[in-house]
């Protein structure tokens, strides 16, 4: 107020009636209130004083609150013209499936993906399952999380066992798991490529995961690992052909088949299931490949079909549910939340990136990984990036720093960096819809918006 704001809109969360006629009382400008998806909520606002409401989903003009909204609705009218209220008010998005996955029953059928190192961990998968959504904490580099919990050296966790710790990632899914009380469903996403694999995955069973989703590679071997466990197998793909693979093998060996399956295509961030070149060619689309992966699955069974990759909103979801997926897996948006667990700076990063500053590049696994082009790729190309030593040991492919050596960086030190927030030597991987991120939201708003469930209703019935 002090620097000449012309209203207020109070804040969501508990007390809102009571802070608002607190505002009211305390203050001489107007005071807007939000509302959710309930009438009765947005008369009890105006009748405390809120000069006007900001409005959470269109089912309110439909319903109506007092004659705010009855002149409010004329006003849009005249503005927008009565084809587009339509299209807002009576003719809302229809409401998604859930998604069920093994014993799991998820009110919404969208699965926040796996973003390390620290980028989705408790704070952020915690709530976007107490949304109702399904989030996953990423396994990787959990050493940096709790380094009293690792043996480390210069900051950075020594070996694979300190980078992917054990009692750090046991906290992380506890903490995740008490944060979602109850709701959605917490998951882990292990990288096939790391080393220590086998144990990464027997730490998050042990830890209460109630699904893992796994790729960077084909994880042939994951069935072995859960043993009896009740926990959901879900690999990521990258064809139908892999797909195939995975069922044939896991059938034959263990006698049991995926609970679900990501297909994820060539614009999501971080590493590629695909070629340079391949990332570039129509035929490689996540659209492309959907059709074919489902009906590699419908030869296995009914398990669901998640399609991933630089999708961005409700028109993305419903286009890819109409080409048959039963869900989506979304990760950049979920970026550009306060509840995202990466540091401020790196929130930043993403938010000032452009559309021609996320590109692919090379990475130590031997594939392309898309990120945003920042200052560790100037000092590569000049000479000046840090010296890699190898000190955590994070992927097989790497060969111990040997596929480092041949792109000029570390990526366990690099990522890591970009979780404390070191724009000069971080690497920050983000989807090709990156660059579409201007502000951070909390958790619950961005769900009611990808859903058009605003409010969350559905979690209340």
């Amino acid at each position: 107020m002090a620097q000449g704001a012309s209203a207020l809109l109070v804040a969501e969360g508990e007390g809102l009636a009571e802070r608002l006629r607190r505002m009211v009382r305390e203050t001489n400008i107007p005071c807007f209130a939000p509302v959710g998806a309930d009438p009765e909520e947005g008369r009890d606002m105006l009748s405390g004083g809120a000069a006007g409401l900001q409005l959470r989903a269109p089912s309110l003009l439909r319903e109506g609150v007092a004659d705010f909204l009855a002149a409010f609705r004329k006003r849009l009218n005249e503005t927008v013209g009565r084809p587009a209220l339509e299209e807002l008010v009576d003719r809302p998005a229809p409401e998604l499936p859930r998604l069920r996955i093994r014993n799991l029953d998820i009110p919404y059928p969208v699965i926040q993906g796996g973003m390390g190192i620290g980028v989705s961990w408790e704070r952020l998968a915690g709530n976007v399952a107490h949304c109702g959504c399904v989030g996953i904490v990423s396994a990787i580099g959990t050493g940096y999380r709790y380094p009293g919990m690792s043996s480390q050296a210069g900051g950075r966790p020594v070996h694979s066992e300190n980078l992917n710790s054990t009692p750090a990632l046991k906290q992380i899914l506890r903490s995740a798991l008490e944060i979602a009380d109850g709701r959605g469903a917490v998951g882990v996403n292990i990288l096939c490529a790391i080393n220590d694999y086998e144990r990464v995955v027997r730490d998050s069973v042990e830890a209460g995961a109630q699904l893992i989703i796994s790729g960077a590679g084909l994880p042939l071997s994951l069935p072995e690992y859960v043993g009896d466990a009740d926990v959901a197998l879900v690999p990521i793909v990258s064809s139908a052909r892999a797909l195939k693979l995975i069922c044939k093998t896991w059938q034959r060996k263990f006698g049991r088949l995926p609970d679900a399956v990501v297909l994820e295509g060539p614009e999501s961030g971080g590493h590629q299931g695909f070629s340079l070149e391949q990332c570039g060619d129509p035929a490689f689309s996540l659209d492309a490949l959907l059709p074919s992966v489902i009906e590699e699955r419908n030869q296995w069974g009914t398990f669901p079909v998640i399609a991933a990759g630089g999708i961005w909103d409700r028109a993305d979801i419903d286009r890819l549910m109409a080409l048959g997926a039963d869900g989506v897996q979304m990760a950049t948006r979920f970026i550009g939340t306060f509840e995202c667990d990466a540091n401020v700076r790196f929130k930043e990063v993403i938010l000032k990136a452009d559309k021609d500053t996320i590109t692919l590049h090379g990475s130590p696994v031997g594939m392309p990984a898309r990120g945003v082009k920042t200052a560790l790729h100037r000092r590569i190309a000049e000479g000046d990036a840090p010296r890699i030593r190898c000190i955590s040991n994070c992927v097989a492919p790497c060969e111990h720093g040997k596929g480092a050596a041949k792109v000029g960086y570390c990526i366990a030190d690099s990522l890591g960096d970009a979780w404390g927030g070191d724009t000069e030597s971080g690497l920050f991987f983000t989807g090709s819809s990156g660059w579409k991120l201007n502000e951070l939201v909390h958790v619950k708003d961005l769900i009611g918006e990808i859903t058009q469930d605003f409010g969350l209703t559905r979690l209340s019935h």
